[in-house]
């Protein structure tokens, strides 16, 4: 399986700190399950809207030719060739010819989740719900994802090394799937001519193991739904196994030649774990660099890779792949129909699925006066949007939507470019806040509609928070904060993001209304 690299899109998402701690210089975000400032038991969250049967999904997957999928007049008159990669992916060239994994490839399955949706920019194409993400770092990539669950995806991605904006052509070739998707059934594949194609490697997995206790996510290197990744679902166990299928040329990198199951093998064995690759046989496929099934087993031990390969060739050879499933239909979904199974604006958020995150109750009631609006801040995440969602909305703009998660109000947007951090807090005082000048800069005690604040930046000059006394004293228990920070834009992959100073000491004029108008 010793094929070239292709570069594969750098998906980085940092979550912002929160104010949930004494600790100086040093306020955290509160992780799932409310708790925070005075550790109130917060509202519970309610459900958010199901997933689709994973079952029906990966049967629609499967039966899906990854080649077809490809709408070749999008190339503009110029001849383009489709040759799978792997059961369910599929690589489209220029030309006759290819060096190696060089040109647009196609994945039907892979694995993609809010947190890798919240790292992509969100877009509409062809009337449906899409995601694309671009890293300029060392050349031009563009990958777009197609979801169709809250996991799972069809993804394509191109690179190019020249000037042309890359993002456009996917997009452009991705409203051409989108277009042909809307006849899943005249995309099939012929089992008889894709060898595999009527297995997704979680299944074959998962019945070779018979093992419940463990979770199966498809994670093949250049074929996701063809490979899958398995480990313990309550971490009683370190042991993990992996599947790999792709179509490749057979030339094993393990160095111990042997047999497995009647078939061309070879062990490696490393200290913890062994893998062993073996030729299932010729893939069907007539291009000299995908000739072979190429298929990779890890596991503990190679005695137990053995036994699993073994067992995999012989489910495979009585054909006992899930036959059970009616697929999915529709596949894709309208923009106006969640695909993560985040609440609202949560969507906007990277943890927005994690079962935590609620957007704000517009019911929420505010009681009268400064204790009595800091004893319900802290029992209450959502009095903190309360308070604060007026005067954001008029500093920032509507765009700005309230949420809650762990002990915290936020107020996120959809580039994910600018994320503001709000609190209202019985228990922690201003003064250690900020104080480390190893994390901090700039740091002043300064006063807000005549009450002594806190305000510094980070040592980066990316976030600026104030920290309020309600009371005029920065030593005393209770405070009203707000935070803002500067993100790398949605679909940008990784990078520094790009900081309006401005937009960072609006937060001054936002918690000026918000202490006039509450705490004076």
């Amino acid at each position: 399986m010793n094929r070239g690299s292709s570069a594969l899109v750098a998906l980085i998402v940092l979550l912002s700190s929160g104010c949930a701690t004494v600790v100086a210089g040093s306020p955290t975000a509160v992780g799932k399950g409310g708790g925070g400032e005075g550790g109130q038991q917060q509202p519970t969250v309610p459900e958010g809207p199901p997933d689709r049967d994973l079952r029906a999904v990966t049967a629609a997957l499967r039966e899906l030719d990854a080649c077809k999928l490809f709408d070749k007049s999008r190339s503009e008159g110029v001849k383009v060739t489709a040759v799978p990669t792997g059961p369910h992916s599929c690589l489209l060239y220029p030309g006759d010819d290819h060096i190696l994994n060089d040109g647009m490839r196609l994945e039907v399955g892979a694995d993609s989740d809010q947190l890798a949706r919240f790292s992509a920019r969100p877009v509409t194409i062809g009337g449906f719900k899409g995601y694309w993400t671009h890293d300029g770092d060392g050349g031009e990539s563009c990958r777009v994802t197609l979801p169709v669950s809250h996991t799972r995806a069809i993804e394509m991605t191109y690179r190019l090394d020249g000037e042309e904006d890359v993002c456009d052509i996917v997009l452009d070739y991705a409203e051409g799937t989108v277009a042909l998707l809307q006849k899943p059934d005249a995309l099939k594949v012929d089992p008889k001519k894709r060898t595999l194609a009527s297995w997704d490697g979680c299944f074959l997995l998962a019945t070779v193991l018979g093992d419940d206790k463990l979770r199966y996510e498809p994670e093949g290197t250049y074929d996701p739904l063809s490979g899958c990744y398995a480990a313990s679902v309550d971490g009683s166990s370190q042991d993990t196994f992996k599947l790999e299928v792709q179509y490749d040329k057979w030339d094993p990198l393990g160095e111990e030649k042997t047999t497995v199951a009647g078939k061309d093998a070879a062990f490696m064995d490393y200290d913890t774990s062994c893998a062993v690759e073996w030729n299932h046989g010729p893939s069907g496929v007539g291009d000299e660099w995908f000739v072979a099934t190429a298929m990779k087993l890890d596991a503990p031990t190679c005695e137990k890779a053995k036994e699993l390969a073994e067992a995999a060739e012989k489910l495979i050879a009585d054909g006992a792949f899930d036959k059970g499933a009616k697929p999915q239909r529709p596949l894709l979904y309208k923009p106006d129909e969640s695909d993560t199974g985040t609440l609202g604006a949560c969507a906007n958020f990277a943890q927005g699925a994690d079962g935590d995150c609620e957007p704000f109750r517009p019911d929420t009631q505010l009681p009268t006066g400064t204790d009595a609006l800091l004893a319900a801040g802290s029992s209450n995440r959502h009095t903190q949007c309360a308070v604060f969602k007026d005067a954001v909305a008029e500093v920032y703009g509507t765009e700005f939507e309230p949420i809650t998660w762990g002990a915290h109000c936020l107020f996120v947007e959809p580039t994910g470019a600018l994320m503001i951090t709000v609190n209202v807090d019985a228990e922690n005082a201003p003064a250690p806040y900020g104080s480390d000048p190893n994390l901090y800069s700039d740091r002043k005690t300064t006063e807000v509609e005549g009450k002594a604040a806190v305000t510094f930046y980070n040592s980066g000059k990316t976030s600026y928070d104030v920290y309020v006394s309600p009371y005029n004293d920065i030593s005393r228990a209770g405070n009203v904060h707000i935070g803002v920070e500067a993100w790398p834009a949605r679909g940008v992959g990784g990078g520094t993001p790009e900081v309006d100073p401005a937009k960072l000491t609006a937060a001054d004029e936002v918690i000026a209304k918000v202490v006039k108008q509450y705490f004076t």
